[in-house]
């Protein structure tokens, strides 16, 4: 389903931090159904963290959930799981988007068009935090699976545009995401412009299935004929990424101030125990000019990859913007 929490105000968080859970938990998951999308008018996109087109079938439960508004943090921590935990995650199902219309966004981490299908539950998650007063204790961003089982199969993903234009302003923005995953994971944003405040716990981001979590990437299919822009540091024109064992996509944009002590940035690339899966052919057709402007930019990227090696990381902060990217 969908989820998401707008704040006019200010947020407090307490002691026990902020969570944020997307996919089932113990048991078994159910399957998700066949998606198809069409779209022949202009969208515009104006908030951060936001999606123009998100077209999703995803097996094991999850979908979108989001926040945007100001926090008052008394400790705890900044927790989001993109993935089922426990029991043996559900087959998603075949996802089609077709659009001939334009896709503007204009704020950080925001995607023109997310077509996602995914077992072993997960989906889109994003926070849009515009102020934050305190700190938290740590941050930690988790993309797959995690427990025993088998994640299922997810379905194939086919995008077509044409007719107009993808563009982006924002940075770590993408113009197309399409992601076929088995056990579990997605796409997580986290925006930040007034500094994020972390603790002694640091900043850890986890991309791949842990405990044991089996499933295979499936089949994705892209024509493109839109040109396509991007203008924010770390963009990515269109990214099509089949992966097995779990993981996806994960970005922190703004600035960030860690505390005092052994707090540390860490990225966990790749699933853990016996997680493993394989990716399966991505096709692209692409006949239109793609544009990066922004520091570090990526046009187009295509992974398929064995046990999450695909998961791309990146971040930006207060100083010069450092990218982790792992290939397998």
């Amino acid at each position: 389903g969908t989820a998401g929490m707008v704040v006019s105000g200010t947020l407090s968080t307490g002691l026990g931090g902020m969570t944020s859970a997307l996919g089932g938990t113990g048991g078994a998951g159910g399957n998700g159904g066949d998606i198809t999308v069409t779209n022949t008018g202009s969208i515009l996109v104006e908030g951060a963290a936001s999606v123009g087109i998100l077209a999703q079938s995803i097996g094991g439960g999850g979908g979108a959930g989001g926040f945007t508004g100001s926090l008052a943090v008394t400790g705890g921590s900044l927790n989001t799981q993109v993935g089922a935990t426990g029991g043996a995650g559900g087959d998603g199902g075949d996802v089609t988007v077709t659009s001939t219309g334009s896709i503007v966004t204009l704020a950080d981490d925001s995607i023109a068009v997310l077509a996602q299908s995914i077992a072993g539950g997960g989906g889109q998650s994003a926070y849009a935090i515009t102020a934050q007063a305190g700190a938290f204790d740590g941050v930690n961003l988790n993309l797959g699976a995690q427990g025993e089982g088998i994640s299922g199969r997810q379905g194939q993903v086919v995008v077509n545009l044409s007719g107009g234009v993808l563009q982006t302003a924002g940075a770590l923005s993408y113009g197309l995401l399409a992601q076929a995953i088995g056990a579990g994971g997605g796409n997580v944003a986290l925006s930040v412009p007034d500094p994020l405040e972390v603790g002694s716990n640091g900043l850890t981001l986890q991309l791949g299935s842990t405990g044991g979590v089996a499933g295979d990437g499936n089949v994705i299919d892209v024509t493109n004929a839109n040109e396509v822009y991007t203008k924010g540091a770390g963009a990515v024109g269109f990214a099509a990424q089949s992966i097995g064992g779990g993981g996806g996509t994960e970005g922190v944009t703004g600035d960030v101030v860690l505390g005092s002590g052994d707090a540390v940035w860490a990225i966990n690339v790749g699933g853990s125990g016996d997680s493993a899966g394989s990716g399966e052919a991505i096709t692209i057709a692409n006949s239109a000019t793609i544009v990066t402007e922004g520091d570090g930019a990526i046009g187009l990227r295509r992974d398929s990859r064995l046990a999450a090696a695909a998961a791309l990381a990146r971040w930006r902060s207060a100083l010069p913007m450092v990218r982790f990217r792992a290939l397998r």
